[in-house]
Formats: structure tokens, C-alpha cells, sequence
């Protein structure tokens, strides 16, 4: 996997922006999609968030590892906010789940209408 990152704004919150492709052995390297880490002063300063990350169920098994460890030395954090899709849960977190040490979720409904699933991950240390 490669991740190209670059930081889009530069005083609170910040926001990375992370593109990632993937080898796929059968046609090369793929665009898999992109997604948004921001860091901003929540009450607990330990916290940060992943804008787009239903990017995750695009991503091979063997990326996941690779792409926290990263975003863990991009924020310097290990506990995360995810806002998933409520129909995007099981994948997404399906292949988070072997690098969450533990984490807390609230269904709701957004104001749209679209059921949401809000998590409160706190990673362990793949590196």
C-alpha cells in the first residue's frame, strides 16, 4: 500500500489528507480512495477523527496495519472517532477490529435521515 499525505490546514483542526493505492496483482496499483484525519481540541486531546472512512472496506486485509500505523504517527494519537453508515459497519470494522483494543458505539440517526453508527476506538500499537 502507499499512502501519499499531505496537510491541508495548517492551524486548528488540522487536516491531513491521505490518498491510497494499493498493489493488486492482477492489474497494478489501484486507486482504493482517500480520506481525511483531523486533529482538533476535543476535551480530551488524545482524540482524533477519520473523515471518509468507508475508504477502509476498499482497502486489502494486509493494508489495514499499515494505514493505522501511519495515521498514528501522522497524529501522534491512538484513540479515533469514526462515523460509519450504518450499512458500512460490518465491513469497515470487520477489518478494524484485530487493531482495536477497545471501543464504544452509538446508533443514531443523522439529520438526513441516513441510520449512522458513531465509534470511539482506541487502537493498539501495530507497530
Amino acid at each position: 500500500m502507499k499512502i501519499n499525505h499531505s496537510l491541508i490546514f495548517e492551524e486548528y483542526p488540522y487536516v491531513h489528507h491521505l490518498s491510497c493505492t494499493e498493489e493488486r496483482n492482477s492489474i497494478g496499483e489501484v486507486y482504493i480512495g482517500s480520506m481525511h484525519i483531523i486533529v482538533s481540541p476535543f476535551a480530551n486531546c488524545q482524540t482524533f477523527s477519520i473523515g471518509n472512512a468507508r475508504t477502509i472496506k476498499r482497502m486489502q486485509d494486509d493494508s489495514i496495519p499499515y494505514l493505522i500505523e501511519t495515521i498514528r504517527k501522522i497524529t501522534r494519537k491512538s484513540q479515533v472517532v469514526v462515523d460509519l453508515i450504518r450499512s458500512d459497519v460490518e465491513i469497515v470494522m470487520g477489518k478494524l477490529n484485530p487493531y482495536i483494543e477497545w471501543k464504544e458505539s452509538i446508533e443514531y440517526t443523522n439529520s438526513t435521515g441516513t441510520l449512522m453508527t458513531l465509534f470511539l476506538i482506541k487502537f493498539k500499537d501495530v507497530s
